[in-house]
């Protein structure tokens, strides 16, 4: 069933949300507040259910088993392939919707096509692109012609004043870009988009007092945020872009052709953070060098970091082509389960899912990492009407 099409998809089962839709002048960064009426209540249309329909690959494949643990990063093109960047080996891997590998892109190099250091991929509208922080640029690979380009990060972003974590294009060519930056009053994620020769703010997370973490042997770790302090999560298709950042239940869809913003107002409410919960977010690390080799538990980097009062209810976001938004709901507000909500204009609905789309193939089926018996597999979902 295409959700698009039949207007049968998505969110909360038993609850009432609220659709805001107001010009994106309106919004003050970072805080979400609307100043609008005519908000009209939206309810729960029915279940849906998402099943399993395929396996990609798992960790048999090289590509998949080099990326266990990070999160790998994923484009459909046009053919209805799918690529993965494989870090490790830098390259690009394109398969079929069968798991076949059909065509590899770069390899590890200074020279034009090759990567010292891939970190994102994205889809655009010839074919795909690798951002390279190494490089300071892109590199992007034209499946109709085969010819590859380069292009200085400047060219694309602009001057960006921190740490990219994210990148997407949209339909126009214009650059979604998210950076982790240092104010004068502390870290934040931002979410930018470039068009022209300017960058516009679209959002950006509460300032947080970071910490380094400081390890037995002496090394200092980077300085990082509190445990659970609220923290970009964003998707982008077509001309929207589908962003959370605070510790609310608020979606924000940014329409670049329409210039206006809609508010998905939830109802779940952000739970108070416990050292219990905390414990089980906060990352050990082992570091090691030359000579020596050393370690930090969870214990110590909760007592270093320290975290936030609330767990935000929010823990990914994604929009399909059609622009149906897609929020996963963190487990802690679910009593331990994965509720996903889906946000189709005026309808409402919801799924439980340990699967979540990392990219679409159509409006209804998406590509999504998950475990399964301990080992790392990328599936096919789809997803249907009960």
């Amino acid at each position: 069933m295409d959700l698009s099409t039949r207007g049968a998809a998505v969110v909360a089962l038993g609850a009432t949300w609220k659709s805001l839709r107001v010009p994106a002048s309106v919004l003050s960064v970072g805080a979400f507040f609307c100043a609008c009426a005519g908000s009209s209540d939206l309810r729960s249309r029915g279940q849906l259910e998402a099943l399993r329909v395929g396996v990609l690959a798992d960790e048999d494949n090289e590509w998949v088993a080099n990326e266990t643990g990070r999160g790998a990063a994923m484009a459909v093109v046009d053919s209805g392939h799918v690529a993965v960047l494989d870090v490790v080996e830098s390259r690009v891997v394109i398969v079929d919707t069968a798991g076949r590998q059909v065509q590899t892109l770069g390899r590890k190099g200074p020279g034009p096509g090759e990567f010292l250091n891939p970190r994102f991929l994205t889809s655009t509208s010839s074919g795909l692109a690798v951002y390279d922080d190494l490089k300071l640029g892109i590199v992007e690979f034209d499946l109709q012609d085969g010819s590859i380009r380069e292009v200085r990060q400047e060219s694309t972003f602009g001057p960006v004043g921190g740490v990219l974590t994210g990148m997407a294009f949209l339909a126009d060519g214009s650059v979604v870009y998210a950076v982790s930056e240092n104010t004068r009053r502390g870290m934040r994620e931002a979410l930018y988009v470039h068009q022209g020769a300017k960058s516009r703010l679209l959002v950006h997370t509460p300032e947080a007092p970071s910490k380094s973490l400081r390890l037995s042997c002496g090394i200092v770790m980077r300085a990082g945020p509190p445990i659970f302090w609220p923290t970009l999560r964003w998707a982008a298709t077509g001309s929207k872009v589908a962003y959370a950042a605070t510790d609310l239940d608020r979606v924000v869809v940014w329409d670049q052709d329409a210039r206006d913003s809609t508010v998905l107002v939830g109802t779940e409410t952000a739970r108070s953070a416990t050292v219990k919960t905390a414990l089980r977010f906060a990352t050990p690390l082992t570091v090691t060098t030359p000579g020596r080799q050393c370690s930090i538990e969870p214990t110590e980097v909760l007592r270093q970091r320290g975290m936030a009062a609330l767990v935000p209810p929010i823990d990914r976001v994604a929009i399909s082509p059609a622009g149906v938004v897609w929020s996963q709901l963190t487990s802690e507000v679910n009593g331990g389960e994965r509720r996903v909500v889906l946000y189709d204009r005026d309808k409402v609905d919801s799924l439980y899912s340990g699967a979540f789309p990392s990219v679409f193939l159509s409006n209804s089926r998406f590509v999504a990492e998950e475990s399964r018996n301990g080992r790392r597999l990328i599936a096919v979902w789809e997803v249907r009407r009960r």
